[in-house]
């Protein structure tokens, strides 16, 4: 019997910190495994007998808490602290974003629940016993993981979870249509983009030619969210964890796809975005350089842009950019760049796209410490996207049984030929595969306008968990409007209008689902209500349009602009624009609403005499504009349970925008 990896703990750290907040830090790991960990305890006065435990998202393997430096006591330790609980975070196995090189069993739950377990033993040391009370909560890679602690921890190590941002368990299949869409689409995709803006025409097929309409349309009936076009990436993030395991599990298929019939390599137009030519190389950027260029940086998606700014404050002299002779980056995304002479000759990179004719590329599997050091202009450099582009179509190769691959059956039998299923595999890079055999009271957070974990990803959930369970009893599912994959501090800006004038920081949302479910474990508490969302039959998400009809926490919030969507003025004409918000039953009050005119972010304007004391607002302000150009005015929303209107945490926010188009 082979012995347990973990069961030699050790401690470097044990000393009082002030911030964010007062804590006890307590740092270690486990001999003989790369697994750290950070137990942060509050004052024992503070603490009230329970631990929540957070699972960092992607592959994780960060072993500290972060927290934003302008906003401290909106992190994810302070809200912990603040509940009375001592917080648990650990690599989840391992040092970096790279978890290939462990045992699956190890990064999917084996580090997590020994880490949690182990907190157990220190927090006995500091408090005299062990909590009473065990809570768990991850997003994106880390809500899989979640859900695979839950399935495996011993019983009574956690009571309760909250899990946002769900991937489904088929996510990097589905999402690798979006690399599809991607091509297809090309630069006609601003088109869709602005007719499924506010105020747009609605119609996002028009212009498109045939094979555009059929790919997007597929898009939309895999379950990808509506509202969400300008996230349409290549998702080279996932492709980059995808591809090298897909290489392992199914090697042909790489070469099927461009030589059998049936595959769109062999058969279809995706041959002539085929690219497997040597550029020689014009000159190479810094991760500084790169982090510092928004005309670089905003044709990135944004899991690409955090990964270069992360290595432009470790390493800011990292040579990951290159500019490659007659080559754009739109053509190069997802990429094996090999280098052909010089020093580095023989080295492989990824390419993860950019703009202003720079490519951003690391070592595969978002290692950003292996990039074009040693190039120098005139080397040369093979680019070849042939796997990427197989990747981008495997969706249709794979016969799940599921609703979401229902576009691709025809009578119960697949329309294309079909391969290894991957979903659920262990020797594949993919999400953890959780199966819904969970016990404990669980609440979902999950967005409507995430283009990476998809809306339909909590009905899968709630299949499974009747499945192996008999019944969903014990589980909340609560929808966030205008929200996207990544939290508040994480949003990349981008152009005007930018980013965080379209999409809501939901961190608070999540804080307040841990509230909510430690009242249930411990108090018998019953949350509040699902959200009431549908889905269509061709994948839309559908909310109510009231507050008391929609229930979850988030209020809802509606403008008009004139009367309409859209208003069409002269320069220096007045609109005005009305907007109306209100909380669901029973979720606490509105505490602040203020207003963003031109699309920059400032929101400078901010309603006088909102004093959490009502749970329904009607506002209404004038504007113009000195300058021709398309606008899109915003109200951003915020409802607080208790009606605090200075409290920093567990705020809860919505959005609504007006177009306006100005001319001379």
């Amino acid at each position: 019997m082979n012995e347990d990896p973990f069961a030699r703990p050790f401690t470097e750290v044990d000393e009082w910190r002030d911030e964010p907040v007062r804590h006890r830090l307590v740092q270690g790991g486990f001999e003989g495994t790369e697994t750290r960990f950070s137990y942060y305890f509050p004052p024992e006065e503070q603490y009230g007998g329970r631990m929540i435990h957070h699972i960092e998202g992607g592959g994780g393997g960060t072993s500290e808490a972060q927290w934003p430096p302008a906003a401290p006591l909106t992190s994810d330790l302070a809200n912990a602290l603040a509940a009375g609980a001592y917080f648990v975070v650990s690599n989840q196995g391992h040092d970096g974003p790279d978890a290939s090189h462990i045992d699956r069993w190890i990064h999917h739950y084996g580090a997590n629940v020994a880490v949690a377990d182990h907190s157990r033993v220190v927090a006995a040391s500091v408090y005299g016993e062990p909590p009473e009370h065990g809570y768990i909560y991850g997003g994106s890679g880390g809500a899989a993981r979640t859900l695979v602690c839950l399935e495996n921890a011993p019983e009574g190590l956690y009571d309760g979870a909250v899990v946002f941002i769900l991937p489904h368990v088929a996510q990097q299949v589905l999402c690798a249509h979006v690399a599809e869409t991607t091509r297809a689409l090309g630069d006609d995709l601003a088109g869709v983009v602005d007719a499924t803006a506010p105020g747009g025409s609605g119609e996002p097929f028009a212009g498109l030619d045939a094979e555009q309409r059929e790919t997007l349309a597929t898009l939309y009936r895999l379950g990808f969210p509506r509202g969400a076009e300008d996230q349409i990436h290549p998702v080279t993030t996932a492709s980059n964890g995808v591809i090298p395991g897909l290489r392992d599990f199914d090697p042909t298929y790489f070469e099927d796809f461009w030589t059998e019939p049936g595959y769109a390599g062999a058969d279809g137009s995706v041959r002539a975005g085929r690219v497997q030519r040597t550029f020689p190389v014009v000159r190479t950027l810094t991760a500084g350089e790169i982090a510092a260029s928004p005309e670089i940086t905003v044709a990135m998606d944004v899991y690409q842009y955090l990964a270069v700014v992360k290595i432009a404050r470790d390493r800011p002299d990292a040579v990951i950019g290159v500019e490659l002779d007659g080559l754009s980056p739109s053509e190069a995304v997802g990429a094996e760049l090999t280098i052909r002479t010089g020093a580095a000759a023989d080295r492989v990179l990824l390419s993860l796209g950019g703009g202003a004719g720079v490519i951003v590329a690391g070592g595969g599997r978002r290692n950003m410490s292996i990039g074009f050091e040693q190039v120098v202009a005139g080397d040369e450099v093979l680019v070849d996207n042939s796997d990427f582009l197989a990747y981008a179509n495997l969706t249709r190769h794979q016969n799940e049984d599921i609703p979401e691959f229902s576009v691709f059956r025809i009578d119960g039998e697949p329309i294309y030929p079909q391969r290894p299923r991957v979903t659920g595999s262990e020797e594949l890079y993919f999400v953890a595969p959780y199966t819904g055999a969970v016990d404990q009271k669980v609440i979902v957070v999950q967005n409507t306008h995430d283009a990476q974990c998809w809306p339909c990803a909590p009905d899968h959930l709630r299949r499974l968990m009747i499945e192996q369970r008999g019944t969903d009893a014990g589980l909340r599912v609560w929808f966030n409007e205008n929200a996207m994959h990544v939290t508040g501090p994480q949003v990349v800006e981008g152009p005007v209008p930018v980013r965080s004038t379209r999409f809501v920081d939901y961190r608070g949302h999540v804080h307040q689902a841990m509230r909510d479910t430690i009242s249930w474990v411990e108090h018998g508490v019953e949350p509040p209500r699902d959200t009431a969302v549908s889905r269509s039959p061709d994948g839309a998400v559908r909310l109510p349009a009231e507050a008391a009809h929609r229930h979850g926490i988030q209020p809802v919030v509606s403008a008009a602009v004139d009367g309409g969507a859209r208003a069409d003025v002269r320069v220096g004409e007045t609109v005005e624009i009305e907007a109306e918000a209100a909380t669901p039953p029973g979720c606490g009050t509105i505490v602040d609403v203020d207003w963003d005119f031109d699309g920059t972010g400032a929101f400078p304007v901010r309603e006088d005499g909102i004093d959490g004391s009502r749970a329904e607002v009607r506002v209404t302000r004038a504007t113009s504009y000195d300058t021709p150009g398309v606008y899109f005015p915003c109200v951003r929303v915020t409802a607080h349970r208790d009606g605090d209107v200075g409290s920093p945490q567990r705020r809860i926010v919505n959005l609504a925008r007006v177009r306006v188009v100005v001319t001379a």
